[in-house]
């Protein structure tokens, strides 16, 4: 193990930006293998109840960034999940401080088309 994986894999919790980066920069499998060895043991450091939805909000994420067409794209996209997250969880406050005042939250009224199938098309034969 060179001096850079060593900083890397150090006990300590700091991240030093250089050294990953370096690293990268000479070695992405490596890199990649000691981000994914880094994430794990933090999921895995985590309270149980909450690993399995930390392994899938990963397992999204990963998935967007080789979707992505570049390392920025992914960026953004990954971004924007946060963003939307942040949005829905700053509605659920809303939301809690109108009941806690007394007031239903306001929800919109959904609708739906039901579009008719016909069972004869779905019958086997």
């Amino acid at each position: 193990m060179n001096e850079k994986q060593t900083k890397i894999n150090s006990k300590s919790e700091e991240f030093n930006f250089e050294s990953w980066m370096e690293l990268w920069e000479d070695s992405p499998a490596t890199f990649e293998y000691l981000r994914k060895k880094r994430i794990e043991n933090y999921i895995s450091s985590a309270p149980e109840e909450f690993r399995d939805r930390l392994r899938c909000l990963q397992w999204k994420i990963d998935t967007v960034r080789e979707r992505a067409a570049n390392p920025l794209a992914a960026t953004i996209a990954i971004s924007e999940m946060m963003w939307k997250s942040f949005t829905e969880l700053g509605e659920k406050y809303q939301d809690l401080a109108k009941v806690l005042e007394g007031n239903a939250p306001e929800r919109p009224n959904r609708t739906a088309t039901v579009l008719p199938f016909n069972r004869a098309a779905f019958a086997r034969s």
